[in-house]
């Protein structure tokens, strides 16, 4: 099997439709956790009882509301020729970039690593001295010159 350079065997990329119904779905159990969260809040502002629903625990009223709204504008935005066609537009896109590699990632990585850590003992020397100037030398040298 031919493998093209990002690793990923040739001839196996995904449609922009895919992409667009995962993450159309991705986006629909985000909104519910939202919504939910949000319908909870209400009801505790309004000092009403997050009632169960049939009987299960998981099952509250903020949980099926949420879940509701969230589902809703999901298929509003699903119905929306123009969301839906800028969606298309942006998976078109994403399939050509050129996605790094794992090894060109672990080595990014690593150099990102080592650069924020001498970075860091950069930063750390210079505290330490203009901490010390400022509380130690200045005073210090101050009070030798009101002695001479």
């Amino acid at each position: 099997m031919e493998m093209s350079q990002s690793g990923a065997p040739v001839g196996t990329t995904s449609a922009p439709s895919r992409l667009v119904g995962i993450s159309y779905f991705f986006f629909f159990v985000i909104m519910a956790m939202l919504f939910t969260h949000l319908c909870a809040a209400v009801l505790v502002l309004l000092k009403m009882q997050d009632a169960m629903l049939l009987g299960v625990a998981k099952m509250t009223t903020s949980v099926t509301v949420g879940t509701v709204i969230a589902l809703a504008l999901t298929i509003y935005l699903w119905v929306n020729v123009k969301v839906r066609t800028l969606a298309t537009e942006i998976g078109v896109e994403l399939q050509k970039v050129t996605w790094p590699t794992f090894p060109e990632v672990r080595v990014s990585t690593v150099a990102v690593v080592i650069t924020s850590f001498v970075a860091a003992a950069i930063l750390f020397f210079f505290d330490v001295l203009s901490s010390n100037l400022i509380t130690k030398w200045v005073p210090g040298l101050l009070e030798w010159l009101r002695r001479v």
